[in-house]
This record gives structure tokens, sequence and C-alpha cells, in this order.
């Protein structure tokens, strides 16, 4: 029986088309994944499906079912607002004692309690509480998130409380739009078992191939040349795809021979003066080159053209040297330890990924070994004149009204001709190039951050969850890179399928220490009996805290935000001899304290005054909206909006670290 029948639709914004004429069923208890590259509408017709919007042209037919869906940015919520009382069933518990309280012989006091009690087991009754706490523990989170107020949790930690509601309302239809963000691999390894039981329908966007691998039974390839579904796993659809896109290659070569070959037959009848001879081969000549163009504009449509490399610096030393060295280090923030007792030798062309769950310091590690931040305990050495990368989650750059072009030219004695030509590596063609920073996707914002930092060859690489926003055609070229580049590599990602294509060391921070692991299967066991674990004097701490990182000495930068500086510009880095006995912020000087707390202060003070400029514009937009209002309006609205929910994270976050140092000074 078919859930949900798409009949010819078609859909637009601001003049670009972004898919015309789909046509498919979404039957019960289907299993369907729509992949594709970034920008082709794959949410955009996820919402279509969930009656969100509508489609320009044709027909979504639904039955009459329960529809839940998870959207991958999630909206602004009353930030006072108690994360349990934002629940559905909390409402409903609180209705039906309400009712109790009141109820009567009346019959309408019957009735309505009747109502409330029925509304209140539809939700899942007295076991909800039990279930939701379980099903928050699945996805990292620890059961006193409940008692938070929504303004206080992270983007990634609003999104898996609403996913563990989402899945505990139990729709017939579930809509997933990217549902593995924020997870590390243990919560991901919940939620495949949790929907393999799931007796719904399950219809989800995701670039995580692994997680696709486990769950879905069909794939959904959509592209500006329409929609083609293969059954089977991502695996499996993808190569029944290859095999078709095979074929329609050689069709593209037999239409070519043939065209050349009535063109010569005409030609011929022309030069015998047969002339109806010679229309008719014209016409037959013109259906052949449409069906052509068709086929040419599919196989464009469906196959991106990303082509770089990476290289690192001629390297003649020993290939079994050590590069990195450590001696009982301790890392963490303030007072609170994260990971302590870390030995560690790095050598040359060793690729190693930290593994952990959420919040046990694998990016506080990492900007520790790239001497980014200084550890709280034990001794690091770093190779001298080792060029080093940095790439980490959150992709800025010093000036986002460059454009791609005079961004690449700040970091590459490339001429003009030569960045064009190594930003078409990355994806950027044509006018692209000229594409200001600050209107990328997320995407194209870690193409464009590799393309610059890999210009100076570095020898050492730092990748903090690199396939963050890229989709899958970039993810494979990405690990086909870093399967091939001659240097050495540390990264931390929750995408396995990507892991396991090029790692060759698994270092697991687990329990507080870092243990080696022979694989992410024996990974995954070691964290399973291991929460988040930091201490301070013996006190544990919560999952928002863990995940706050250090402060740069002497800078007040957050290691969250990083820099197209020495090391993320691979010019050499000095030899380092880091011996930290005590907390680093007690290792300051008293002038870099001061230095440091003025630093965040004006930091704050900027974020104020600009979350105080967008605010206003967007109310002034929102005032004059009407139905005559042009799309440029309407694209400044969202860029602004987009402005203004950055411009909060970063002022929550430099708070915080503010708060911090000033507890580490006390």
């Amino acid at each position: 029986m078919s859930l949900i029948s798409v009949q010819k639709i078609s859909k637009s914004y601001y003049g670009r088309t972004l898919f015309h004429d789909l046509s498919f069923n979404l039957e019960a208890g289907d299993r369907l994944a729509i992949l594709g590259n970034n920008g082709v509408g794959k949410t955009t017709l996820l919402k279509i499906l969930g009656d969100l919007i509508s489609p320009d042209e044709g027909k979504v037919v639904r039955t009459d079912c329960r529809i839940g869906y998870l959207e991958q940015n999630m909206r602004t919520e009353d930030p006072d607002a108690p994360v349990w009382q934002a629940s559905d069933w909390q409402k409903a518990k609180l209705e039906l004692e309400k009712r109790m309280a009141t109820m009567s012989d009346a019959q309408a006091d019957l009735a309505a309690y009747q109502t409330a009690l029925h509304r209140f087991e539809a939700l899942g009754g007295y076991d909800y509480e039990y279930n939701l706490r379980a099903a928050l523990n699945g996805l990292g989170l620890a059961d006193s998130i409940l008692d938070r107020n929504i303004g206080s949790c992270s983007g990634g930690e609003r999104m898996r409380v609403t996913l563990a509601k989402l899945l505990l309302a139990k729709p017939e239809l579930l809509l997933l739009d990217e549902p593995t963000n924020h997870l590390d691999l243990q919560a991901i390894e919940w939620l495949i078992e949790y929907l393999e039981g799931y007796k719904g329908t399950i219809c989800v966007v995701s670039h995580d191939r692994y997680f696709l691998d486990h769950l879905v039974k069909r794939c959904a390839y959509l592209s500006a040349a329409g929609l083609r579904i293969f059954t089977g796993n991502f695996t499996r659809s993808s190569e029944t795809k290859k095999a078709e896109d095979a074929l329609l290659a050689g069709q593209v070569a037999d239409l070519s021979k043939e065209i050349e070959h009535q063109e010569a037959v005409a030609q011929t009848f022309l030069s015998h003066r047969n002339i109806s001879g010679f229309h008719s081969r014209e016409k037959l000549v013109n259906k052949l080159s449409d069906r052509l163009a068709t086929l040419k504009a599919q196989i464009k449509a469906e196959n991106g053209k990303l082509t770089f490399k990476f290289q690192a610096l001629p390297d003649d030393g020993d290939p079994n040297r050590i590069i990195i060295h450590t001696e009982n280090l301790a890392i963490g923030y303030g007072e609170t330890f994260l990971c302590h007792d870390i030995n560690l030798n790095l050598r040359a062309h060793e690729k190693i990924v930290l593994l952990g769950n959420n919040g046990t310091g694998k990016t506080t590690l990492m900007n520790v070994l790239a001497g980014r931040i200084l550890p709280q305990e034990g001794k690091l050495k770093i190779a001298e004149n080792l060029s080093v990368a940095y790439m980490s989650q959150i992709v800025e750059f010093p000036c986002e009204t460059d454009s791609c072009l005079d961004t690449l030219l700040r970091y590459s004695q490339s001429d003009v001709k030569e960045g064009r030509n190594l930003l078409a590596q990355f994806g950027f063609k044509d006018i692209d190039v000229f594409k200001l920073v600050n209107t990328l996707s997320g995407g194209e914002r870690c193409r464009l951050y590799l393309c610059c930092v890999l210009q100076a060859k570095p020898q050492l690489l730092f990748l903090d969850e690199p396939t963050n926003h890229l989709d899958i055609y970039s993810r494979s070229i990405l690990e086909e890179a870093v399967a091939a580049y001659n240097g050495s590599v540390i990264v931390v990602s929750h995408d396995r399928y990507f892991i396991e294509k090029f790692a060759n060391r698994f270092l697991c921070i687990t329990g507080g220490k870092m243990i080696e692991c022979a694989n992410i299967t024996a990974a995954l066991k070691a964290c399973q009996n291991h929460g988040i674990t930091g201490t301070k004097s013996g006190k544990s701490y919560d999952d928002k805290a863990s995940i706050k990182c250090a402060k740069i000495a002497g800078t007040g930068k957050s290691t969250a935000i990083p820099n197209l500086d020495a090391e993320a510009t691979g010019r050499p880095l000095a030899s380092a001899n880091i011996d930290a006995s005590k907390s680093s912020v007690r290792q300051m000087s008293p002038s870099t304290k001061r230095r440091l707390i003025a630093n965040l202060k004006n930091t704050i003070k900027d974020l104020e005054l600009s979350i105080e400029r967008t605010e206003n514009e967007i109310k002034a937009i929102e005032i004059d909206i009407s139905p005559s209002t042009k799309p440029e309006e309407y694209e400044k609205l969202a860029a602004l909006t987009a402005e203004n929910e950055k411009n909060w994270e970063l002022y929550v976050q430099t708070q915080s670290e503010l708060d911090e140092l000033a507890a580490a000074s006390d």
C-alpha cells in the first residue's frame, strides 16, 4: 500500500528549477534514502513529502497517517522553556492530572477525562518517561538535560532531544533530514538498531554511508536530470547505478557515432540533389542530437568534477621517525581533566583516527598535539620544522567578503590563471570563483579551506570532522585524497565509512584514558561501559561542559575557531617541548590573564552590537513583507537570520569561556 504517491511534481526557487516532473511512490514499511549532491533539492523534496511546503506543479496524494519530521536546522524555540515541559507528553500528563483533580460525576467531566487519558496513553503513558530517558542515553545525552532550559542546550543537544521525542511518538511515517548529524559512533549504532526494529515507514536524507548501508532498502538519486530509484542499500544501489551509468556512457558514444554517420549520409544526399532524403536525414540527426544532449545532461548533472589531491613537502627523513611524542599528558580546561596519562608516539606517514563518545576530549587532544593550546600536565614534543595544517569543525576565513579567488591568492604564490585552475579542482569553476566567502554553503567553505591550506603541502594534517557539510561524492573524493596522501594524518570523525578507507591506527578516549584499539568495532566496545568521565576533584561534569575547548595561551581565541595562520597555511612549526605540570590557565602571568579577559569582553561587546544590528534589520524586513516582496528581500532575510544564529552561538561560547577563565583565575 502506498502511503504517499508523488505525481509529476516540480519545484523552483527564485527562477532556478530544483526538479521537474518527479513521480514515485512511498510504500508502507519502506526504507527509502533520498541521495544527491548538495543543492539539488533533497531537503525541499522531504518537506514536500511532509506537507510542510507545496510543489509548484503536480500533486502529492497522502493516506491518513501521522507524519514525524526531523529537520536538519532546528528552529529557534523559547530559550527559557524547560526541555522537559516542551514535551507533548508532559503537556498531556499535566492535562490529565488537572482533569483528575477537578473531575466530578458530571458526564462532561468524565468525557473530558477520557479524552485526556486517551491522549496521554497514545503518547506513551506512564512508560514514556523511562523510554525517553533510555532514548536520550542511547543518543549520548545524560538524563540531566531534561532539567535544563532549551536556551542552555547546544544545537546538537536540541537535535538529539527532538529526535528522541520523535522516535517515541512512533508516527506511521518518519522523515529524517541528516539524523546522524551531532551523533558519535556509538549513538549512530544505537539509532541504527532502533530504526531496524521500527514498524513504520522511513524516508531519510543522509550522507552517512555506513548508516545508509545498515538501514535503507531503496535509494533515490536526485539530480537536475530527475530522480532514479534503485533497490538495495547504499553500496548495492551505487553499484547498480554505476553499471547503469556505464551503459549510459556507451549510449552516448554510440549516439555520437550514429550522428556522424547520419550527417555524412545527409551530405551525400545533398550532393546528389536528393533534397527529400537530405531533409529526412536532417530531421533524424536533430532527434538523435536531442537524445544525446539529454543523456549528456543527465551524466553531467549526476557526476561532479572534483579532482583535488593532498601532497606533502618532500620528506628525506627516516619514514619511521617519531614526529610527535607525549609523556603522561593530561588535557582539559580549567581544573577539569578530560583525559590523562596520554603516552603517544606518532610516526611519519601514520594515519590516526581519534575515537570516543561526544565530550571525551578528542578535539581538545588534537589541538594540544598541534601545539595550538597547552596541556594541563605532562610533556609534548613536536619535531623541528614540521609543516602542519589544521582544519577545525567551524571553518572561518580572515575576510568573509573576499571572493574565493582572492581568498586563495592570499595564501598562495599562484597567479590568477593558476588560482582558477586550482579552485576548479575543488569544484569552483567559471563564475563560482567570484562567489563571496560569506555566501558559500558549509560544503563549499570546507572545500575552499582545504584548497587554501594544502597549497603549502603540509607534512601533518589535523582534520576535525572534515566530512561535515560534504555530500557523498565530495566525501568519496576526500577519502581517496587522504588515503593517497604521503604525509601524516590525525582525524576526528564519526563517519565510519570514511574512517575505514584510510586509517591505520585507532586511538580511543574512554574513561578518561586513551587506549589503542585494533579497529572501530573494538573502539565502540571500549566506549560502551564508559559515559562522560572528566573529573575535577572527583566530580563528574555534564555533556555541554565537556566539549568546551581550552584557550590558546596569550590570545583569547577559542580553539574551536580555525585560523589561516602558521599551522593552517603549513608554514614550519617551531620545535616544541612543552612541560605542563599545572593547569594551563594557572601557568599564565597576571598580565596574560588580564589580556585574555579583556579580549573576551571586547568580543562579547562586539557580538552584542552585531546581534542588535541584525535583529533590527530582520524586524524591518519582516514588517514590510507582502505578496509583492521581491525574492532578493527573502534572500537577505535568510542571510541575516543565519548570521544572527551564528553570532548567538559565538556569544554563548565566548561568555562560557570568560566564565571559566575567571573561575580558574580565582
